[in-house]
C-alpha cells in the first residue's frame, strides 16, 4: 500500500488500474487506463516511481519508425496500424528524420490492479517523462513589451542553431529563444521544452480497434521511446533506456464508476477496453493476446469500458480475500524538546482539524494517537467523557498496551472528544519539561500491535534522533564522507516494515530536520519497504522557516484528503514479443559507491545515444551542434542538470546534509514526473515582461545568467520552490505592485508575497498559480531572492547552463560528449 505519491509501475500497452480501492461498506473500486497500442515517450523516470525495463523477445529486423507503422492484421501480431507520432511536450519537428522501415509496435496492457480487500479512495500523483523529439525552433525571440516596466533590461539577441563545432555559449536554442527554419511537415511551429502544460496527443490509432478516436492519457502511461524496437539487438544498438513510467493513482475527476458485471478475457484475464477488435456485435478479441470472446451481456461498444480508458468498478467478493476493513489511521508524534521548539505541533493541530471533515473512510474510520519522547505517552478515549486520559510508561525496552480498549477508536462516536485533545495538543508538552531523548522503535512497535488486526496507515512526525528503545540510533553524520551513511544503520526498521506489509500495515514519515541529523537514510527504510511515503523539512520552525511551513501545510493536507487504497496488488500483462525485465522499486539503498556509479553511468548514456546515432547515420564531424541532434540534446541538457544537482554532486556542498540528500533522492523515486524534471531542469521566466489580462506564460528563458537582465523580475521554478528573484534594478513601480513598498531596499525576503488588488500582481499570480496547477497536487512554496541576498546562491546555482569551478557549462558538456563519442 502507498500512502505517499503514488508509485509509478511502468508497464506496455493499456493500463488497468485494477479492483485498488475499499470502501468501508464492502465494495471495491478499481480503475484502468487501457493504452494506445503505441505508447508515446515524455519526459524521464523518477524516483520512487517504479520502472520497468522492458525486455525484447527476438522478432523481425528494423527500428519502429516515428510516423507510421504497418504490421500484419493477423492475431498472431499487431494488426495493421498507422501511427502518427507527435511528441508530447514539443510542438511536432518540422524537418524530416531518417526513417528505418519494418517495425512493429507490440501492445501490452498496462497493469491489472486487483485489490485483496476494496477501498472507496483512490492514490494519486504523476509522472512526466521528457520526450527526446526533436523540437521546432523559430528565427527571433519574441517579447512581450510592458510600458515602464523594462528599465534596465537587456534586449535579447537573435539565436540561431550553428551546424559546426564553433559553438558559442547562449547559442543554444532555449523556450523563447526561437529560430525559423523550413519543414515539409510544418510551416509555423515553434520550439517548446517537454513541458506538462504544453503535451498533446498524437497518437493515431489503427481504425480496427474498437475505440480509435480515445487517446491515451500521457499523464499516467508513459514510454522512455517513441517506439519500441523489434529485437533485442536493436535495443543495444539505438543505447536508450526502454521502459515505461506508469502513474496508476493519479488525482482523477469524473471518473466513471461501474457497477455492472466486470468482462475480461478468459484467456489471458485482460480486461475489457477501448482497443480491442470487434469482428461482430457479439464477440471481442483481445488486443493482448488476440482470441476472441464472446459478449453474453450486451452489444460491446455499448459498454462504459469501450468508451472510457479510465473507469473504476465496485468489486464482487471474488477480489477480496477477507470482508472490507474500516479505514484507519494512527499517529505517532514525536515531542521531545526538538520537536516542541520547532513547533510543528501548532501546525499538525491546525491542519488536523481543518481536515478532519475530509478524512476518506466514513462513519467508520479509526483514529488513535501516541505521544514520544523519553517515554510513551498513551491517550485513551472513553464514552461519556469529554477528553482523553493521559498514560505514560517508562519501560521503552520492552514496551506493551497500558489498558485493553479506547486507544483506536471511532472518529464518528468520539469526535468531539479528539477535537478537544488535539487542540489541546501543543500545549501539553510547551511547559519545558519535555525530555531531550526519543524512544520511537518502541513506539512503532506498539503501534503495529494496535492495528496489525485491521491494518492502516502509521504516520509519523519525528524530528529527533531515535537514541533509546527498540531501534536506538547513534549519531554518524560526517562531513568529509557523507555518502558512506547513504545506507541504513540498522535493519530494524526494515523487519518491522517486511512485518507490517503482511498485516496490511504501512508508514508515512515527516521528519522536521535542524543542524543535527535524524539518520533519514534508517528511518526511511520503514516507509520504502511498507510503501509509504517520506517528506522532508529541513530547518523547519512554525515563525522563523516560513517556506518550510507553508510545504508542511499544504503536503499535510493532502495527505489527509487525498482520496487514499488498501490492501492492493498490482498485475501486469504483456503482448507477445514484449517481457518484462527489471522491476525498479523504492526499496533499494545507495552508496557513495553507487553515486559515483550513477554519475560515470548516465554520462556514458549521453555518449553511448549519440555514438549509436552517429554510426546508424554516419553524419559529418560536427553534427552534434547541429539541428540534426536536437533530440539527443535535450536527453544530454536533463543530464548535465542531474550532474549538477547538489543531491548527485561529485563534491556535494558542506551546507547539506546527508539527510537532506537522502530525503531529496527519495523524492526523484516517489514525486510527480512534473515536480521531478523541474529539479533536474528548471524553468526560468521574466515575469517584468508580464501584461496585466494576458493570461498567457512569458517566454521560457535558458538557464543562464546571460538571459537574466540587470532590471528585470524573474520567477526560477525548481520543483520544490519557487524562486521569485529581483534584480536591483527592477522599476520601482512593479516593485510597490507585488510586494507594497517603495522600492527594492525595503523587500522583505522574510515575508511571503502576498497577491494585491492591481493587475500587475494579479498577472503575477496568474503564473504562479498556473506552474502550481501542473504538479498533480505537489505544492512548491514561492521564496523571494533579493540580488544583494545571502541566499542568491539559491538561484544562480540553479543556472545549469553556465560554467562553474567544479562542473562544465552545457557547450563544454557538449564539447566533453563530442571527444568521447568521436574516440
Amino acid at each position: 500500500m502507498n500512502n505517499g505519491y503514488p508509485q509509478y509501475q511502468p508497464n506496455y500497452g493499456f493500463q488497468q488500474q485494477g479492483l485498488h480501492n475499499q470502501t468501508p461498506y464492502g465494495s471495491s473500486q478499481y480503475s484502468y487506463s487501457p493504452q494506445p497500442p503505441v505508447p508515446q515517450q515524455q519526459g524521464y523516470p523518477s524516483q520512487q516511481q517504479n520502472h520497468q525495463q522492458v525486455k525484447q523477445l527476438p522478432q523481425h529486423q528494423g527500428f519502429a519508425p516515428q510516423q507510421q507503422t504497418h504490421v500484419p492484421q493477423q492475431p498472431a501480431y499487431v494488426p495493421q496500424q498507422q501511427v502518427k507520432q507527435v511528441p508530447q511536450g514539443y510542438i511536432p519537428q518540422q524537418s524530416s528524420v531518417p526513417q528505418v522501415p519494418n517495425f512493429q509496435q507490440p501492445q501490452v496492457q498496462h497493469q491489472n490492479s486487483v485489490p485483496q480487500v476494496p477501498n472507496h479512495q483512490q492514490q494519486n500523483s504523476v509522472p512526466q517523462v521528457p520526450n527526446f523529439q526533436q523540437p521546432q525552433v523559430q528565427q527571433q525571440n519574441s517579447v512581450p513589451q510592458v510600458p515602464n516596466f523594462q528599465q534596465g533590461r537587456v534586449p535579447q539577441q537573435q539565436n540561431s542553431v550553428p551546424q559546426v563545432p564553433n559553438f558559442q555559449p547562449g547559442r543554444v536554442p532555449q523556450p523563447g529563444n526561437h529560430v525559423q527554419h523550413q519543414s515539409p511537415h510544418s510551416q509555423n511551429n515553434s520550439y517548446q521544452y517537454a513541458d506538462p502544460r504544453n503535451t498533446q496527443n498524437g497518437t493515431q490509432l489503427p481504425p480496427s480497434v474498437c475505440n480509435s478516436q480515445l487517446p491515451n492519457n500521457p499523464e499516467i502511461f508513459r514510454c522512455t521511446v517513441a517506439a519500441i524496437p523489434e529485437t533485442p539487438n536493436l535495443v543495444k544498438e539505438c543505447r536508450l533506456p526502454l521502459g515505461i513510467t506508469l502513474h496508476p493513482f493519479r488525482d482523477q475527476k469524473n471518473l466513471h464508476v461501474i457497477k455492472a458485471t466486470i468482462v475480461r478475457c478468459r484467456y489471458c484475464r485482460a480486461y475489457i477496453n477501448p482497443y480491442v477488435y470487434l469482428p461482430d456485435s457479439r464477440h471481442w478479441r483481445c488486443n493482448i493476446c488476440y482470441r476472441s470472446n464472446e459478449e453474453q451481456y450486451a452489444d460491446p461498444t455499448t459498454r462504459p469500458e469501450i468508451q472510457h480508458n479510465t473507469v473504476e468498478f465496485i468489486a464482487t467478493s471474488d477480489y477480496m480475500l477477507r470482508p472490507p476493513q474500516p479505514a484507519c489511521y494512527f499517529f505517532v508524534l514525536d515531542v521531545s524538546k526538538a520537536a516542541v521548539e520547532s513547533g510543528y505541533l501548532h501546525i499538525f493541530a491546525e491542519q488536523f482539524l481543518i481536515s478532519l471533515d475530509l478524512l476518506p473512510g466514513g462513519d467508520q474510520t479509526l483514529v488513535g494517537f501516541m505521544c514520544v519522547d523519553a517515554v510513551l505517552h498513551w491517550f485513551q478515549f472513553l464514552e461519556g467523557e469529554d477528553k482523553p486520559r493521559h498514560m505514560i510508561s517508562q519501560d521503552v525496552d520492552d514496551p506493551f498496551v497500558p489498558v485493553h480498549g479506547g486507544i483506536v477508536v471511532k472518529l464518528k462516536v468520539f469526535r468531539k472528544a479528539i477535537e478537544s485533545f488535539v487542540q489541546s495538543l501543543p500545549g501539553l508538552f510547551e511547559d519545558g519539561s519535555a525530555e531531550d531523548s526519543n524512544c520511537l522503535g518502541s513506539a512503532l512497535q506498539i503501534a503495529f500491535s494496535l492495528i496489525n488486526e485491521v491494518g492502516g496507515r502509521v504516520t509519523v512526525m519525528q524530528a529527533r534522533l531515535p537514541n533509546i528503545g527498540a531501534g536506538a540510533l547513534k549519531v554518524r553524520e560526517n562531513k568529509d564522507n557523507k555518502t558512506q551513511n547513504f545506507g541504513p544503520a540498522t535493519d530494524f526498521y526494515k523487519r518491522l516494515a517486511l512485518e507490517s506489509v503482511g498485516k496490511q500495515v504501512s508508514y508515512d514519515l515527516f521528519a522536521f530536520g535542524k543542524s543535527a541529523s535524524i539518520d533519514l537514510a534508517t528511518l526511511a527504510e520503514m516507509s520504502k519497504v511498507s510503501g509509504g511515503t517520506v517528506h522532508h523539512f529541513p530547518n523547519f520552525h512554525a515563525v522563523r522557516n516560513i517556506p518550510q511551513v507553508k510545504r508542511f501545510e499544504k503536503l499535510f493536507n493532502r495527505y489527509l484528503t487525498r482520496k487514499i487504497g488498501f490492501e492492493a496488488v498490482l498485475r501486469i500483462r504483456c503482448s507477445r514479443g514484449v517481457s518484462l525485465h527489471t522491476f525498479y522499486a523504492s526499496e533499494r539503498s545507495m552508496n557513495g559507491g553507487d553515486l559515483a556509479d550513477s554519475r560515470e553511468g548516465v554520462i556514458n548514456a549521453a555518449v553511448d545515444a549519440f555514438t549509436s546515432y552517429n554510426k546508424m547515420h554516419r553524419l559529418q564531424s560536427g553534427w552534434v551542434y547541429s539541428h540534426e541532434a536536437m533530440q539527443l540534446k535535450h536527453f544530454t541538457k536533463y543530464i548535465l542538470g542531474l550532474l549538477k544537482h547538489r543531491t548527485f554532486a561529485a563534491s556535494p556542498s558542506v551546507t547539506i546534509t546527508t539527510d537532506e540528500q537522502v530525503a531529496m533522492m527519495l523524492f526523484f523515486r516517489s514525486a510527480p514526473i512534473e515536480a521531478i524534471t523541474l529539479e533536474i531542469y528548471p524553468s526560468l521566466y521574466p515575469v517584468h515582461e508580464l501584461t496585466p489580462g494576458n493570461k498567457d506564460l512569458p517566454s521560457r528563458l535558458p538557464l543562464s545568467y546571460e538571459a537574466v537582465g540587470q532590471g528585470g523580475m524573474y520567477l526560477l521554478d525548481t520543483g520544490n520552490f519557487v524562486y521569485l528573484y529581483v534584480t536591483v534594478r527592477t522599476n520601482h513601480q512593479l516593485i510597490e505592485h507585488c510586494f507594497g513598498v517603495n522600492g527594492f531596499g525595503n523587500i522583505d525576503e522574510e515575508l511571503t508575497i502576498q497577491q494585491r488588488d492591481n493587475p500587475y500582481s494579479e498577472a503575477l499570480f496568474t503564473v504562479i498559480r498556473s506552474l502550481q496547477s501542473a504538479r498533480a497536487g505537489y505544492f512548491a512554496p514561492v521564496v523571494t531572492i533579493r540580488e544583494d541576498s545571502h541566499r542568491r546562491h539559491l538561484f544562480t546555482t540553479r543556472l545549469i547552463e553556465d560554467r562553474t569551478e567544479k562542473s562544465h557549462s552545457l557547450i563544454e558538456f557538449y564539447h566533453h560528449i563530442q571527444r568521447e563519442f568521436s574516440k
